[in-house]
Formats: structure tokens, C-alpha cells, sequence
């Protein structure tokens, strides 16, 4: 079991929610990794079957909250909170091949986060944020999503259970070092099993191959290259070492995040388009500038050098911690 993080809600609040929702529901249901809230935004569809967009919702969401993807057993307190909003493209136009409602094809784009709480706070940090430009599958209403191992699945839960495993990789990174290993393992599985998929079309196969920079496959690659454990291991000493200690000790907290974000800088200078660090900086850059916002002017312009070395997308608000 991971360590958990403390929290504001009193021990008897817990116990006693504890405990109707063990006597509502039973037990299992508690045992679920992720609590995902859905959004499928259908406005550029142009069909009067509107009412799929919401049965899509409710499938993606039943997928993601009841599917057991561990072995471990996790409270109701301990899900990983995750977003996932799918904005489907075009018109019926199969020409153009677009989101068509009658032949159950999808194409969208999908942006993915999710959070993490703070030992000693109700503060949750933002630990993954990831737009998924190739999210395109088949689905028709009622169908059922299941996912089995090691096997050829629909492209839909293959990349919905690609995800989870990804968001749960890097949950254990951040509570223990390299902690999420066999989770990018099964990640990276599903990647290969997608490769050699025979029944995925062209368009669902756009985001399994190599040929992008910023795909499931160079994520998954990533976080399974040795070169890049570094990152790994910066990224659990910031969570675990840095955030987690803020409460009591800011300033020591914010020298280990510092000397985290130098094995990324290291990094960076041999593998400079790697999107294990874009990633991570991507769903970082507002929390990093917070937290050196009332640091010491040196601290200050340390970060915004080094983090505008790192993230040159976000310089400019780096450099406004020098103000």
C-alpha cells in the first residue's frame, strides 16, 4: 500500500463514511484505483444522436472507476482523482473520415490529468496533464468495455487502460522510488499489442507508433528508458521529499526540488525532445512558480534559470519571479 497522505477530515468522519459504504455497497467496490470524472464534448458532431455522447460518457466512466488494476486494496480516501475530456472532431463526412455517429467512428482529441494530495494539507497537486491528439476508436451504444491482458482489445479500452496504467505508474513514482515500474510495463504491453493488432484501422492505429514525438508510444517509451530514470527519480524526491515536507520546512523543501530539477536538466541537455519532461512540466509550470514565488531573490532567480532552461515554453513565467 502506498503511504497516504494526511487529512483534514476527522477520524470519526472517516470511520463512520467508512462504514455506511462498506454496508451500501460491500466491500469490493472500495478496492477500485481511480475515480474519474468523464467529459465528451460532441459539439462539432453533426448528428441527432446526440444522446450517445452521454452513454460514451457513462461507458468510459464505468470502465475507469470499476476495473480492478492493481492488487492492492485502496480506500475511498486513497483514488487517484483523474479528469478526462474527449472533444470529438468533424461532421458524418466519411470521406473526411470524422466522427461518424451511424458507423460507430470516433475521432478526438483527448486531454487526460490528474492529481495528487499533500501530506498535511488540502492542497492536491497537479501530477500529469497530457493532450492526446489521436484518440480515435469505434464504439456503438451498449457496447461493453472490457479489457483482458495480453490479448488484442478494442482500440477504446485499450487506450483507456493504457492510461491507467500511466496515471498509476506515476502515482507509485511520486510515493516511492521507481515505484511504478511494473505499471509502465503493462503500459508499454498494451503499445505492442496495439502494434501488432491486425483489426485496428489506419486512424486508430495514429498515436501507437513511433512516427510523433508527443504519442502513447514515446510516453510509454519514456518512462521505460533507463537514460531517463533520472527523471523518475527527480520526480518522486519533488512529491515525496519536496511538496510533502513544504508544511513544515519551505525552504529546505524547495532546495530538494531545486536539486531534483538539476537530474532533469542533466537530462535534457542528452535527450532534449523527450516527452517524459514536457509532460511533466506541462502540468507543473503554475505550481512551480507558487512555489518559488516567496522564496529569497537568489532562490528566485536560481528557479526561473534553471526552470527556463528546462520548460523554455513557459520562460516568460518563470522570469516574473525575478520581479
Amino acid at each position: 500500500m502506498k503511504p497516504l497522505p494526511e487529512t483534514k477530515k476527522s477520524t470519526i468522519f472517516l470511520c463512520l463514511s467508512t462504514f455506511i459504504f462498506l454496508c451500501f455497497v460491500g466491500s469490493y467496490s472500495t478496492a477500485q484505483e481511480l475515480n474519474c470524472n468523464v467529459i465528451v464534448n460532441g459539439e462539432r458532431v453533426q448528428t441527432q444522436e446526440q444522446q450517445v455522447f452521454e452513454q460514451l460518457k457513462q461507458a468510459i466512466a464505468q470502465f475507469m472507476n470499476t476495473t480492478k488494476w492493481t492488487d492492492e486494496r485502496f480506500e475511498d480516501v486513497e483514488k487517484i482523482q483523474v479528469n478526462i475530456a474527449l472533444t470529438l472532431n468533424g461532421s458524418n463526412r466519411k470521406e473526411n473520415q470524422v466522427t461518424n455517429v451511424s458507423e460507430g467512428l470516433y475521432t478526438s482529441l483527448m486531454q487526460v490529468q490528474f492529481t495528487r494530495p499533500i501530506y498535511g494539507t488540502n492542497y492536491t497537486s497537479p501530477v500529469f496533464s497530457f493532450i492526446d491528439q489521436n484518440f480515435n476508436f469505434r464504439y456503438k451504444p451498449n457496447e461493453p468495455l472490457i479489457f483482458i491482458e495480453n490479448t488484442t482489445n478494442s482500440n477504446l479500452t485499450a487506450m483507456l487502460a493504457y492510461y491507467a496504467y500511466m496515471i498509476l505508474g506515476m502515482d507509485y513514482d511520486s510515493f516511492g522510488r521507481m515505484g511504478g515500474t511494473n505499471f509502465y510495463e503493462k503500459g508499454l504491453n498494451i503499445v505492442n499489442n496495439a502494434l501488432g493488432a491486425s483489426a485496428l484501422n489506419n486512424l486508430e492505429m495514429s498515436g501507437w507508433r513511433n512516427d510523433d514525438i508527443r504519442n502513447r508510444y514515446w510516453l510509454a517509451e519514456n518512462f521505460m528508458n533507463p537514460q531517463l530514470n533520472p527523471v523518475r527519480e527527480a520526480f518522486y524526491a519533488y512529491h515525496r521529499s519536496g511538496l510533502d515536507k513544504f508544511e513544515k520546512s519551505p525552504e529546505q523543501a524547495r532546495r530538494i526540488v531545486l536539486d531534483a530539477f538539476l537530474k532533469i536538466k542533466k537530462v535534457k541537455e542528452i535527450k532534449p525532445n523527450a516527452l517524459i519532461i514536457t509532460a511533466f512540466m506541462a502540468a507543473k509550470a503554475d505550481e512551480l512558480y507558487q512555489l518559488f514565488l516567496k522564496s529569497d531573490l537568489e532562490m528566485r532567480t536560481e528557479a526561473a534559470d534553471m526552470l527556463s532552461n528546462i520548460d523554455p515554453m513557459n520562460s516568460g513565467k518563470y522570469r516574473k519571479l525575478l520581479r
